[in-house]
Order: C-alpha cells, then structure tokens, then sequence
C-alpha cells in the first residue's frame, strides 16, 4: 500500500502479504486526525484468512511482520511493522472452505461509529462466496460481541448440513466463540500477538 500526500509525494509504503480490498479512512479514536482501516486477505500459509490494518499519520510505513509471518519466511530483509495495529482471521476448517469452494475469507466493507461517549464501534466484514460473517471492535481492533453471520451465509450452512456437505454447524455461536478464540491482534513493534 503506498500512501500519498495531495502532491503525490509518498508519505509511506507498507508491504502486506495478500489483497487490501477496502479501506477505510475516518476519525476513529477522536484525536481529530483520520486513520486508514484497510481490510483485506493473508496469503500465509497456515493463516489464510482475513487481515484488518489500521494506521494513522505516525504509523504507516514498514510491512506485516509479526511471528506468523516470521515463521512462515516472510517478509526477506530487516524491515519492522510499522501500523498501528492490525488482525489476522484465522480461515474456517478445511471442510466448511471446501463446502464454500473457496481457500480463505476475504476482509471487505468496514464502517465506523460512535456512541454516545465517544466510543468507536468498527464492524468489518468478512466474505466468503459473497456471504459475510461480520465482526464489531473497538478502536484498539478487540472484538466488542461474538461474531456474527448474515442470514444469506446461515441459509447457505443450513443447506450444506442437511445435504451433509458439512459434518457440523460452524456458524454456530459456541463455534464462532472457539473460532473467533483464533484471532491474532498485534501492536506497532510487537512481533508476537497481544490481548
């Protein structure tokens, strides 16, 4: 992602593995700058699913790099993660992806409001066959509420249980709290996830 000033002079470039789909740009934690919500996909093995990133003027240059990309050989050469924060969606298991014919989620369509006291509620969304399980934080990208899957994706579930294309429901509030478990949160310059 290469960020620019309104002359076109880069102000920052950052190196993610996978597709940013949406962005986001907006006042999220009220400091009367905006920030960068960009939602898209992780291509690292072993985590292919949805990736969130959140910058602000101080933080928006370096790459994803934390100990799943590590780990994984990602990315060559000494370069730090410089977002602010940024999440890693863990993909469903194997056989909910095959029912879905697809290998990962795709991060897509974020918003952002507030409440009464100024509280930023985020709500991304995450697709797979254009069906979306969508997930609300707070400003420091912590889930706010379980996750929870629009009635297109429920229906298509219902389908594959009954057809026995799937051995369980994973749209199932007890599984989305096990699934939801599996997200990574990490913070400017840490490599290991936080909670």
């Amino acid at each position: 992602m290469l960020t620019l000033n309104s002359d076109f002079e880069e102000i920052g470039a950052y190196y993610h593995p996978g597709h940013l789909n949406h962005l986001l740009v907006q006042d999220i934690d009220q400091d009367s700058k905006d920030e960068i919500l960009v939602t898209g996909s992780s291509n690292i093995p072993g985590y292919q699913g949805g990736a969130f990133i959140l910058f602000d003027e101080g933080h928006i240059s370096g790459a994803a790099v934390d100990s799943v990309t590590i780990k994984n050989g990602w990315p060559k050469g000494n370069i730090q993660d410089g977002s602010l924060r940024r999440i890693l969606i863990p993909s469903m298991p194997e056989e909910f992806m095959l029912a879905a014919g697809a290998s990962r989620f795709d991060g897509d369509h974020s918003n952002c409001c507030h409440d009464k006291e100024g509280n930023a509620e985020i709500s991304i969304s995450l697709y797979v066959l254009d069906k979306a399980i969508i997930l609300r934080t707070d400003s420091d990208l912590r889930l706010r509420m379980a996750p929870i899957p629009t009635d297109p994706l429920q229906d298509l579930n219902e389908q594959w249980l009954s057809s026995g294309k799937v051995s369980r429901d994973y749209l199932s509030p007890d599984f989305l709290d096990e699934w939801a478990s599996g997200i990574l949160r990490f913070e400017k310059g840490r490599l290991n996830p936080i909670q």
